[in-house]
């Protein structure tokens, strides 16, 4: 096992069957005799047979998923959740989300999600709140989360009232709620992430990112645990 990672459900390819992928490498085409891998810091990914006998790629991410992390506070009677501005190549550009990022080799999800807390919105807390429920796998066609304590974790922050200010308009974090540290601060100048947007809940269920809006359904399930439920 690479990094800690658990084996791919991958195995070596059936020279019997016709590919049905297409893999190049430098712009040529390549026919791996069983399996192709590529491993960095974040995770495994593998060209194989899958366990149906077919061709495919499996990505074996660090404790199967990484963390997210949903700031929330009551004001004036309604919810708000804080979300980023974030530069998401992927997705075509600037996108809002929440405080999210990989697990690194060694560390748990609750430390990963106090550190990109603090890397993404400049927070500094170690009083997050798991939220319930299973861990998730963001795609299971192509992401492997076959043992049950692998996938993504979802955790929760209460922010209190007198850390948010209105700033043209915009609900965000007060000077004095922001962290000073120079490697936070250089973390987000680095990604390309802009101040903290206190936004409700049901806008932050409307943004493009799967994982926010995951967290936003983890969110309400809990807060109907703890009985105040917030969707009739």
């Amino acid at each position: 096992m690479e990094s800690g990672l658990p084996r791919t459900l991958l195995g070596p390819l059936d020279h019997s069957r016709e590919r049905g992928w297409t893999l190049k490498v430098d712009g040529k085409p390549m026919f791996p005799r069983q399996e192709l891998t590529l491993v960095s810091r974040f995770g495994r990914l593998t060209y194989g047979a899958a366990p149906g006998g077919y061709d495919t790629w499996g990505f074996s991410e660090v404790g199967g998923g990484g963390a997210v992390v949903l700031p929330f506070v009551k004001l004036d009677g309604q919810w708000l959740v804080g979300l980023v501005e974030q530069e998401r190549h992927n997705l075509g550009g600037f996108v809002l989300n929440a405080p999210r990022g990989f697990i690194d080799p060694g560390e748990v999800h609750a430390a990963a999600a106090a550190r990109e807390l603090s890397e993404e919105m400049g927070i500094v807390s170690t009083a997050l709140i798991e939220l319930p429920g299973d861990p998730v796998c963001c795609n299971s066609t192509f992401f492997e989360c076959s043992e049950a304590d692998l996938g993504v974790r979802f955790y929760g922050l209460r922010v209190a009232a007198d850390m948010l200010v209105l700033r043209g308009g915009v609900m965000t974090l007060a000077d004095h709620a922001i962290g000073s540290s120079e490697s936070s601060r250089s973390h987000r100048l680095a990604e390309q992430i802009g101040a903290a947007r206190f936004v409700t809940w049901q806008v932050a269920a409307s943004v493009r990112c799967m994982f926010t809006i995951a967290a936003i359904g983890r969110w309400l399930a809990w807060r109907a645990e703890e009985g105040d439920v917030i969707v009739p």
